[in-house]
């Protein structure tokens, strides 16, 4: 399983805080934990997750009486050996739900990477912003987007919000994407707005607006769709760049102002 990524484990663009502080993990097709080496704590994340991810097995395999060698090194199976198990992940449409909910750098970048094979491109960062471009040209939406990786972490990716919010309007539009909408957070309630939309200037609306957050340094965004009093839905995008001081309220308010339009 290892070998199916392939390229560089972090992207063109990614700052050298952004593992160590714990926003996303090298990416390597075996992992566990994404990649902490806590589980319940964001920092450390290790450096190579496919090893930590093996060891971790062969510990276990120890601690239930079963012989493993001293050493974890990659192999391959021979061929025709025996599936000792299977295990089957949650389906696409709810993997991309709680990317979009949680706001999950780890699982968007594995996303990514399996649209890049679906598309018969490599599975690296090269290989998945082609595949995401072409899958957003075919639906009409890769005008104004540059992409370098998939969790949006990288500073050479260049999104416009018309973009953003075309890409939604047109996810309104077609049940294949509609995931897309369903795994936006709810204003106050869920995901990472869950704990948004708190003053008097935007808790009117809670519930009301659902949208998908972006926080890096001095940099805040919301995209998402409401239904407004004329039970229009509509879409929106806002991005504040060079923010001396954290622009969530602000945003919250402009969405809360759409929602009530």
């Amino acid at each position: 399983m290892t070998p199916l990524f392939t390229g560089p484990t972090s992207a063109p663009g990614w700052k050298s805080n952004y593992i160590p502080d714990g926003e996303v993990a090298p990416v390597h097709a075996l992992t566990i934990d994404v990649g902490r080496q806590h589980p319940s704590s964001r920092a450390p994340r290790v450096t190579n997750p496919s090893a930590f991810a093996a060891a971790a097995f062969a510990g276990l395999l120890d601690r239930y009486g079963i012989s493993v060698g001293k050493k974890v090194r990659p192999a391959r199976a021979p061929q025709g050996a025996a599936a000792l198990a299977t295990v089957e992940s949650a389906p696409v449409y709810a993997l991309v739900e709680r990317t979009l909910t949680m706001s999950d750098n780890d699982l968007a970048e594995a996303l990514a990477r399996h649209v890049a094979i679906k598309e018969g491109e490599p599975a690296s960062f090269e290989g998945a912003s082609r595949a995401m471009i072409a899958a957003l040209k075919r639906i009409g939406g890769a005008k104004g987007v540059m992409l370098s990786d998939a969790s949006g972490l990288s500073i050479r990716n260049r999104i416009s919000a018309d973009a953003m919010a075309r890409v939604l309007a047109i996810a309104s539009k077609d049940p294949a994407l509609r995931p897309i909408l369903s795994g936006m957070p709810i204003a106050g309630f869920t995901g990472t707005l869950g704990h948004r939309f708190t003053r008097d200037d935007s808790k009117g609306e809670v519930g009301l607006v659902r949208g998908k957050t972006g926080t890096l340094n001095n940099v805040n965004t919301l995209a998402g769709f409401a239904t407004t009093l004329e039970g229009r839905l509509v879409t929106f995008a806002f991005m504040a760049d060079k923010v001396p001081a954290n622009a969530e309220p602000v945003l919250d308010r402009l969405a809360a102002i759409v929602a009530r339009s």
